[in-house]
């Protein structure tokens, strides 16, 4: 007989029992990434690698979504504050076409910002890089132009009312274009242009610091303009959200003897170990899940369709450094006409550089790179996590509301892929006794008789983790099951 493959699931009791009971209800809990404790989970290693279109259109989007983040704390109450969460890196499509006609406020903020000969040449400068442009690398450009671009804002407004005054003066402009000059024949421009861009950020940053650190004024207006002042590192952060959809990550593992794994998911040894029978085909593991998949409406009444489908799971790949993403051949939660007008063409063509993206013929093919590269990213963490041994289901859709509570991440799974449980070393016995009764009503409604039941104990002999068969669940008797 061909031997099961097995795969180890850690869990608190109270996820188990009394707080979720996920062991009644048969739920495997998807967590966000904003769940796991591994800090790098919602990582990006994003590169930019563009022409003069695209790096146009991105300071574009850039100066748009300042526009109106800017206009957003300019209307606000004062009593209303505001987060990082509150900058959005995409856009209204009806508003951005009328505010980029030709007369309205942005139009004329673009206007003079793009036709500046510091901004021209620092598109020339991304543009004519042969190694892609990295977040941090741009993180620093951006920051060292982000004064200008809110002095321009704010002489737009001073033609009508003063809300916000930039009160650190933005006087690296012309030092910024004289660098670009310098460096454009330079052997070691981009060691040098970093150096410089360093050094003038790190002014601005002491100006930052200073304004926060003298600033007696801890209103809620003050923390808003804060927030502005940091408004490039805070954009960054949220471009992956026009980019991939969120994951909802199933967690597993291939052993059960790594004593650290039960300290950190199963409530210090004190909950329990699900063991897993998973299905091999073609050299890849699944795991029968319940889910959606159909679901309409008549504009009245909405309904929606779940069946078992095979998920699969895949083990964790273990790196020092991410897989790269190329940021603007990714942007798969933009619409293709959006995508086309706004991102990847100017008034006359489309760039080169992403041609292929917009041709239908070859739309197959980027799909299955775009999801390949979700999958690997996703599955991918550093060598520190290797011990883990790690097996992942991820699931991920387009559709932002199907997994958008906690109670729509509860997905079933069959009982009968359940092949056994281990308790922990320090499980009560109260919480074994209400385990033994959810499992041996369960097995006797599944008519299952191997259902295996061992407990975990430590072996100082050997330093690790090893498992003690207890009796199996058809020679359990419950003396209180009648009452």
């Amino acid at each position: 007989m061909e031997k099961e493959r097995l795969l180890y699931r850690f869990r608190p009791m109270y996820s188990l029992l009394e707080k979720y009971n996920e062991l009644e209800n048969e739920e495997i809990y998807f967590s966000s990434v904003e769940e796991l404790n591994d800090p790098l989970e919602d990582f990006l290693a994003i590169n930019f690698d563009g022409d003069k279109i695209l790096w146009t259109n991105f300071l574009k989007n850039y100066l748009f979504c300042l526009f109106q983040f800017r206009l957003t704390l300019a209307l606000a109450e004062d009593d209303k504050e505001y987060t990082a969460d509150d900058i959005h890196p995409y856009y209204d499509e009806t508003l951005r076409t009328i505010s980029s006609i030709k007369g309205q406020k942005f139009y004329d903020i673009c206007e003079k910002i793009l036709t500046n000969e510091a901004v021209q040449n620092l598109v020339d400068y991304l543009s004519s890089q042969e190694q892609p442009i990295t977040n941090t690398e741009l993180c620093l450009l951006l920051q060292a132009f982000h004064f200008y671009f809110l002095e321009v804002l704010v002489s737009f407004d001073r033609k009508t009312n003063n809300d916000y005054e930039i009160t650190v003066e933005h006087q690296n402009l012309d030092m910024l274009n004289i660098i670009l000059n310098t460096i454009k024949n330079s052997k070691n421009s981009r060691d040098l242009f970093k150096f410089l861009i360093n050094f003038i950020n790190e002014m601005n940053n002491n100006n930052i610091l200073l304004r926060k650190l003298t600033s007696s004024d801890n209103s809620v207006k003050e923390k808003n303009f804060i927030l502005l002042l940091d408004y490039p590192k805070l954009y960054l952060n949220k471009l992956p959200e026009i980019m991939f959809p969120n994951p909802f990550i199933a967690c597993f593992s291939k052993d059960y003897r790594d004593l650290s794994l039960w300290g950190y998911y199963a409530d210090s040894s004190k909950g329990a170990c699900l063991i897993y029978k998973v299905e091999e085909k073609n050299n890849s593991l699944f795991l029968p899940i319940e889910k959606v998949t159909t679901w309409g409406g008549d504009g009245e009444n909405f309904w929606e369709r779940k069946e078992y489908t095979e998920l699969e799971i895949k083990p964790v790949a273990y790196e020092k450094q991410k897989p790269w993403v190329s940021f603007f051949r990714s942007l798969g939660r933009i619409s293709h006409t959006s995508l086309v007008k706004y991102w990847y063409s100017d008034e006359n063509q489309v760039s080169e550089k992403v041609k292929d993206l917009v041709d239908y013929d070859k739309s197959n093919e980027w799909r299955i790179n775009y999801w390949q590269n979700i999958s690997n990213n996703i599955n991918t963490k550093h060598i520190n996590w290797k011990h883990e041994q790690e097996y992942r289901i991820v699931e991920q859709t387009m559709y932002s509301d199907m997994y958008d509570t906690k109670d729509k991440r509860k997905l079933k799974y069959k009982f009968s892929n359940l092949r056994g449980l281990i308790f922990g070393i320090n499980t009560s016995d109260e919480d074994k006794l209400e385990t033994i009764k959810i499992l041996k009503a369960k097995c006797n409604n599944h008519n299952i008789k191997d259902f295996k039941l061992y407990q975990a104990i430590y072996n100082n002999k050997i330093g690790e983790v090893e498992i003690i068969p207890m009796r199996t669940l058809d020679c359990i008797e419950i003396r209180n099951e009648k009452k």
